[in-house]
């Protein structure tokens, strides 16, 4: 008799064993790697996706590549798959053992992260372990990513002029006496403007930040469904070309913008 219940014993163990250690060999992603990054392939609001529609890619970390570029632009697409996550925790659900930190994202050699609309959550902690120094341009619409804006990184924030100004303007009516963010989040003074709709990110495609008196580095291209982009601008009707060798003096606390011109194909 003991040793039928002995037998039950192990064979119930077993089979929760057999349950079990599936979820458990998923509780940390494969790695892949593609040009300038390495990442894992989540789910859109969950840790694992649930079917191929539910693929989102979280970049993770720089590969050797990625670390020896001064300016990186977080894409749009890797491997066919969008990106929406920058950082990711190595494994959740065990913050005891300190194994929910995010994967940490180091460069020696970088100096501006470009970091777009398509992104919609920077893991909190992520370049928290690196006393590398560089600065985020933000060229997205801040009220619309998950980031925690005072902790990110050690160098500065630029964000739209437009969002900086809105910001101080609610917290002067806050009542706050120095309604600023020193100098941790600063507005960029170089606006690219996608030039045919403010529905898309409110109508911008891009920002800068240079001191006055140097040449502003030349963006991407951007690209419109049905269009040809020809160029960038000073003005929205496309009459005055940009020339990218010319430096620029801008004023502080001013904004130069840009806009894209297009040809319909």
């Amino acid at each position: 008799m003991r040793k039928k219940v002995f037998n039950l014993l192990i064979l119930l163990m077993m089979a929760i064993m057999i349950i079990t250690l599936p979820g458990c060999s998923k509780t940390t992603h494969k790695i892949y790697e593609s040009g300038f990054f390495e990442y894992v392939i989540v789910g859109k609001t969950s840790r694992f996706p649930k079917n191929k529609a539910d693929e989102v890619v979280a970049i993770i970390r720089l590969t050797e590549f990625g670390q020896e570029q001064e300016t990186i632009d977080i894409p749009r697409m890797i491997d066919g798959k969008e990106v929406w996550y920058i950082g990711y925790g190595i494994i959740k659900g065990l913050p005891a053992m300190g194994s929910n930190q995010p994967y940490p994202i180091t460069s020696p050699n970088l100096k501006k992260m470009y970091i777009h609309d398509n992104i919609i959550c920077i893991e909190d902690g992520v370049f928290l372990s690196t006393s590398d120094e560089w600065d985020i341009m933000l060229c997205s619409e801040v009220d619309n990513l998950d980031i925690e804006m005072d902790t990110i990184v050690r160098g500065t924030i630029y964000i739209y002029k437009f969002l900086y100004d809105k910001a101080v303007e609610e917290l002067q009516q806050s009542g706050i006496s120095d309604p600023t963010y020193g100098e941790r989040i600063l507005p960029a003074n170089i606006a690219f403007l996608n030039n045919y709709s403010d529905i898309i990110n409110s109508g911008y495609y891009r920002l800068d930040n240079i001191e006055t008196g140097n040449k502003i580095p030349h963006p991407p291209n951007p690209e419109r469904e049905g269009y040809e982009f020809i160029g960038w601008f000073i003005d929205p009707d496309c009459t005055n070309i940009w020339d990218f060798n010319n430096e620029k003096e801008i004023e502080n606390g001013d904004e130069f913008r840009l806009y894209a011109g297009w040809q319909q194909k």
